[in-house]
């Protein structure tokens, strides 16, 4: 059989690939009052190309807010900022709001969306924990404690009152809410808390 020589032709195509973004990450409060503008800083990461932030506030999947406002973009390879840009929002209705972030490169394509969750309230908001122990002998004087926490967003004032009071109820329980005053003299910060203790007192 004759031999054949049979020849190709091959074309190489280069592709550039994009890379999508990654590590997108933001970085603000989660707890706020109302009509108080809170900063959110907004970072990702693109070994390749350049890339822009969309923010949807209000959870439509529609983008509300550039960055850059002016939707240009910017090399998340290149200090001191490597990508990242900040903006602020306030909310005037206390309630609680998620918002999203996603990453777009200059060739399209985007990373997932990422959510924020921030609580606004009109706080400073002071909650207290049950009273420990909830059991005690009759007739022996026992102290009780229970631990105040801001649950809210804002620092209380100067000083404020803490007290228990003791109350026998007529099947053998008995009720503690308030009794002793105890003056605190120093404000209690956003999500602080701290114990108060009562004098001993007896249920006879």
């Amino acid at each position: 059989m004759p031999q054949t020589d049979i020849s190709y032709n091959l074309q190489v195509i280069s592709v550039a690939l994009s890379h999508i973004p990654y590590d997108l990450r933001i970085t603000g409060p989660t707890t706020g009052a109302p009509s108080t503008p809170y900063e959110f800083k907004i970072q990702a990461k693109d070994d390749v190309d350049a890339i822009k932030y969309g923010i949807d506030w209000d959870n439509d999947d529609i983008v509300d807010e550039w960055l850059p406002g002016d939707g240009t973009f910017v090399d998340p390879k290149v200090g001191p900022l490597f990508g990242e840009q900040s903006t602020t929002k306030s909310w005037a209705v206390p309630g609680t709001y998620t918002f999203k972030v996603r990453a777009y490169d200059t060739c399209g394509a985007h990373s997932d969306w990422k959510f924020h969750t921030i609580v606004i309230s009109n706080l400073p908001d002071l909650i207290a924990s049950p009273p420990t122990p909830n059991t005690a002998f009759l007739g022996v004087p026992q102290s009780y404690s229970s631990t105040i926490t801001n649950q809210g967003a804002t620092t209380t004032g100067t000083d404020f009152w803490n007290h228990f009071e003791f109350s026998a109820l007529p099947n053998g329980t008995a009720y503690i809410g308030e009794q002793s005053f105890i003056w605190r003299p120093l404000p209690l910060n956003a999500g602080a808390s701290f114990v108060i203790t009562s004098d001993p007192w007896p249920f006879l």
